[in-house]
């Protein structure tokens, strides 16, 4: 799950934080939980939709683009950085 892929929609940040803090136990998962609670770091401090003047949204895997800029650097580090939490036993690590 992603919260913040438009930097200016924060609800999702809240959401993702009581999900993990009040609502999953670890010991009833069958599987694994990924969320990126901030998908767009820059437009969210801005408090803006995107980036470089781009729609984040637009530039998820499967659009070709011709050249990379700032915003597809962003896409790269989301789809490529994630948290895991395993059950039973949970544990944080970068994948």
């Amino acid at each position: 799950m992603t919260s913040s892929l438009h930097g200016d929609e924060v609800n999702g940040v809240r959401v993702i934080h009581r999900l993990f803090q009040n609502e999953l136990n670890p010991e009833e998962l069958h599987g694994t939980v990924v969320a990126v609670v901030v998908a767009n770091l820059q437009g969210f401090l801005a408090g803006t939709r995107g980036m470089d003047g781009q729609d984040l949204n637009r530039l998820m895997p499967g659009y070709v683009l011709l050249h990379t800029n700032l915003t597809m650097q962003e896409r790269e580090r989301i789809c490529s950085t994630t948290i895991r939490i395993q059950s039973p036993s949970p544990t944080c690590q970068k994948v």
